[in-house]
């Protein structure tokens, strides 16, 4: 198994503020830019956000 380097970052702006990390191995935070990482934190965080700001789904059907 390869070793994971863990790289904490916070972005977003209050009162929607991530706190998370890029854990990636060595190799792979070799080939990557920092375009890429800027890109990934990027869309961690939009999908985050809507996973916040989603209005809560109701089903049609009770689930028995």
């Amino acid at each position: 198994m390869s070793n994971l380097i863990c790289v904490a970052f916070q972005y977003g702006e209050a009162p929607y503020v991530l706190n998370d990390a890029l854990c990636l191995t060595q190799a792979q935070w070799d080939a990557i830019t920092p375009e890429e990482v800027a890109a990934m934190q990027q869309q961690r965080y939009d999908n985050w956000r809507e996973a916040m700001t989603r209005p809560p789904t109701v089903d049609e059907e009770p689930v028995e």
